[in-house]
């Protein structure tokens, strides 16, 4: 028999500050100041494929260079989202199809990691894509 879970109203309990000290969803360009006053310090960003490669060879780190300058300033760290499929590169007609040649993944990748794992960003952490088991 199902048991419901859910708490009634006044049965709601206080989040622990550990469970969201150190993470937070998608972070949010221009509200980075407010992090550290509720104790967020790292947060998830989509450095999609797309946007970042919109054709070959047409490289827009920009975004991604002001996302990471605001963040750093408010000593907050992203955890970049590599993700989705440039639809020039796609198999399909959408960004969550894989790529032709995994070779243009490849290159994608290894232009993010050699920019942003180094000074000033000093990345070390990357997710690579994001809901890989969904099916299309």
């Amino acid at each position: 028999m199902f048991k419901s879970t859910l708490l009634d109203k006044s049965e709601s309990k206080k989040v622990p500050y550990e469970f969201i000290k150190n993470f937070f969803m998608i972070c949010h360009a221009g509200y980075f100041s407010m992090y550290p006053k509720i104790g967020i310090h790292w947060c998830r960003q989509d450095f999609t494929w797309n946007k970042v490669e919109p054709s070959p060879r047409k490289i827009d780190f920009q975004w991604i260079d002001d996302i990471l300058k605001e963040a750093i300033s408010y000593e907050v760290s992203i955890m970049p989202i590599l993700c989705y499929c440039a639809l020039w590169a796609s198999i399909g007609d959408a960004e969550n199809y894989p790529p032709r040649k995994i070779s243009y993944w490849e290159n994608y990748v290894q232009k993010v990691i050699s920019r942003y794992s180094v000074s000033p960003y000093n990345l070390k952490y990357y997710e690579v894509w994001n809901e890989p088991n969904i099916e299309v």
